[in-house]
């Protein structure tokens, strides 16, 4: 018990992935590999930032954003992509031998 009279319960066994609740504001989880939304472009940071935490806690997720116009204004975009297979990046340049 805690100096103001709290008491803590202990839980054994209680996995991470159901303790965490995710923010549900951006569909991440409904999306399938090509799929995508839109959204007003002085979002971009904020969706970019919450698809990147997805991405950290859904190895199996991968995504890139866009700024796209229509006739009247600037929106953002964000598709699902297929997750790369290779593990070794390519090196940028390599030495002339």
């Amino acid at each position: 018990m805690t100096e103001d009279g709290t008491k803590f319960v202990i839980e054994s066994n209680v996995s991470l992935k159901t303790a965490r609740k995710y923010n549900r504001k951006y569909p991440f989880n409904e999306m399938k590999i090509g799929d995508s939304f839109s959204f007003p472009s002085s979002n971009r940071n904020n969706v970019n930032s919450a698809a990147h935490i997805y991405k950290k806690n859904n190895k199996d997720f991968n995504y890139t954003s866009k700024e796209v116009w229509d006739a009247e204004n600037s929106l953002g975009r964000l598709w699902r992509i297929a997750v790369s297979k290779s593990k070794k990046k390519k090196p940028l340049w390599s030495p002339v031998r």
